[in-house]
């Protein structure tokens, strides 16, 4: 997958197993977003270890839109953060 080139920018708690992940990926006029969602398991072949599959079961798939509302609510108070401190970056300069 190519956003494991860079670290996830934010991940969701998990909701009943289901999280969110969002990466970030910088464009000429700010960084533009991505989501991927998964599901944690327990690995019982593999000493119990958490993995994660971007299947979700069908007894989560409640849990999805709790996860993608989480990361879009982040993504929103980035963006709004960004452009917050582009529009006081002139008033800094010329200060």
């Amino acid at each position: 997958m190519p956003e494991s080139k860079n670290p996830p920018v934010y991940e969701t708690p998990w909701y009943n197993r289901v999280s969110a992940t969002v990466w970030a990926r910088a464009g000429q006029h700010g960084d533009f977003y991505s989501v991927t969602i998964q599901e944690h398991f327990q690995d019982a072949s593999d000493g119990d270890k958490w993995k994660s599959t971007k299947s979700i079961s069908a007894d989560r798939l409640g849990n999805v839109p709790v996860a993608v509302m989480d990361a879009q609510q982040w993504i929103a108070r980035k963006q709004r953060n960004d452009a917050q401190a582009r529009r006081e970056q002139p008033r800094a300069a010329s200060a």
